[in-house]
């Protein structure tokens, strides 16, 4: 199609098999759902997941009544057995929808969280119209990435640090500077080793890569932008990832490298807990991660979860030594100030790709 002041002939693009699916499961959720809801849905899942995973599935029974599950081939078996960071992802998703929705006209309520990761019903959702709330927090969503470069080192400002945690449960700060800040960007460096030593773990990180041995799509997983890994080792890393020729004992050993110098340049770090072990505590967990990471860039501050002490099992109890917080750890995160933001962020499926009606 030719427009007004541009000169040139129209771009064809094949039509496949699986674009006129595609397109025709766009059709059919807008029609069934309405353009606000399929929107509410993409701005959802901008969520963060481990290796950009996904792992969301949205059953729509009616308009009104939706149920949430987890994708089974989008766990990660080695580096979340216990789907930690999947659940937490879904509470993620759960809080960016409700958001969303409510900005655009919408209702979400959680009615109901199942006990194990396997239920069908896991998540169930009423979803009403209503008016229209705010959408200030809203228009933070398409902007929200996980930053995996270095922070500034100054201490965070105690009125920054309130802006950001206000109203959120379950958080505790430690400063860089202080003899338990320095301990933890210890047993993050020792436990991203850990991960790196363990060859499972690094097939299962070669299974994500976007152009490396699994093809992933281009709307999921890993690419060189995600992954921002510094120095020669980076550079290395992406030429082969771009060439389909990746090893993933390059990237492990990069990853290493680049956690021992992130863990030095922030100005804090953030520990978020739960009260128990139970499965609504971890979605829950999830939805107040999202809060955080969605005030942050507004305050001019950098957030990136670094959970591999959460992961290993021995590093988890040097953690937890350490740390001796009450309840349950879920979440690292360090934090610090940050001029640089990406333009672009990571790659997202979009809501015909997760969301299945069933009626």
């Amino acid at each position: 199609m030719n427009s007004p002041g541009f000169a040139g002939s129209a771009i064809r693009v094949p039509v496949t098999p699986a674009r006129r699916r595609m397109d025709r499961g766009r059709d059919r959720a807008t029609t069934v759902l309405g353009s606000r809801l399929v929107e509410a849905l993409r701005l959802a899942a901008r969520a963060p997941s481990m290796h950009n995973t996904q792992p969301w599935v949205v059953l729509v029974h009616d308009p009104h009544r939706w149920t949430l599950t987890l994708a089974p081939d989008r766990r990660l078996r080695e580096l979340d057995h216990a789907d930690r960071g999947a659940l937490i992802s879904l509470g993620a998703f759960v809080e960016n929808l409700s958001i969303a929705a409510a900005a655009l006209g919408y209702q979400v309520d959680l009615e109901r969280c199942g006990s194990v990761p396997d239920d069908p019903d896991l998540i169930m959702l009423r979803v009403l119209p209503a008016r229209a709330a705010d959408a200030a927090l809203a228009t933070a969503i398409p902007a929200r990435c996980t930053l995996r470069i270095p922070f500034q080192r100054r201490p965070v400002e105690g009125a920054d640090l309130d802006a950001l945690c206000r109203g959120i449960d379950g958080l505790s700060w430690t400063p860089a500077g202080t003899p338990l800040g320095r301990q933890l960007q210890e047993i993050v460096a020792g436990a991203a080793g850990a991960v790196a030593m363990r060859p499972a773990a690094q097939a299962e990180l070669a299974a994500w890569l976007r152009k490396g041995p699994s093809r992933r799509t281009d709307s999921d997983g890993l690419g060189p932008t995600e992954l921002a890994l510094p120095g020669l080792s980076g550079w290395l890393a992406g030429r082969l990832l771009a060439r389909g020729a990746v090893s993933p004992g390059v990237l492990c050993r990069a990853q290493v490298r680049q956690a021992t110098r992130l863990a030095r340049h922030c100005g804090g770090w953030l520990l978020l807990t739960t009260p128990d072990s139970s499965l609504p505590a971890l979605v829950d967990a999830g939805r107040r991660l999202e809060r955080l990471l969605l005030r942050a860039r507004g305050l001019g501050l950098g957030i990136q979860p670094m959970c591999q002490p959460l992961q290993e099992p021995g590093w988890r109890q040097d953690f937890e030594r350490a740390t001796r917080v009450a309840g349950f750890p879920r979440a690292l995160l360090r934090v610090g100030y940050n001029q640089q933001w990406p333009s672009v962020s990571s790659a997202r499926r979009p809501p015909e790709a997760f969301t299945h009606l069933l009626n």
